[in-house]
């Protein structure tokens, strides 16, 4: 299971080493093109074109995707906070509505029950593992 943060950061690493890759392939093109033939310079003259063209997507890409998380982080802590604080008393309210509820809520918290109770002791205890359960619990629980 991959966590909400762990996956954001895990993009933005992706997305920041595949720029490194152009930044290194648009420099060794630049390096070959004075050396090249009339045909070969101007096959790799397209070649950086499109190159830089991809570069300067995915620079602006990751400074997009950068910013965003920028953005989501602080919400995201104030969530975790608020799971820390209440996960017990919604977890414990869930499970006393799970057995009046209706036969679609009912089944849907069983499911979230089963999948929670499914996973390792170490997972069941991650504060962002629990935050996912949290927050789908108080939509079921609003409903």
């Amino acid at each position: 299971m991959q966590k909400p943060k762990e996956k954001k950061e895990t993009e933005l690493k992706i997305l920041n080493q595949y720029v490194h890759l152009l930044k290194d392939y648009h420099e060794q093109i630049g390096i070959k093109i004075p050396k090249s033939n009339k045909y070969t310079k101007s096959k790799l003259s397209v070649d950086i074109f499109e190159v830089a063209q991809k570069l300067d997507g995915n620079i602006n890409m990751l400074k997009k995707k950068h910013k965003e998380y920028e953005d989501w982080l602080p919400k995201y802590e104030k969530e975790l906070e608020e799971c820390k604080e209440n996960f017990d008393k919604v977890f414990k309210k869930a499970k006393s509505t799970s057995k009046k509820a209706k036969d679609e809520i009912k089944n849907k918290l069983e499911f979230a029950f089963k999948t929670y109770d499914s996973l390792e002791d170490d997972l069941r205890d991650d504060l962002e593992v629990k935050n996912i359960l949290y927050k789908d619990l108080k939509i079921l629980l609003s409903l």
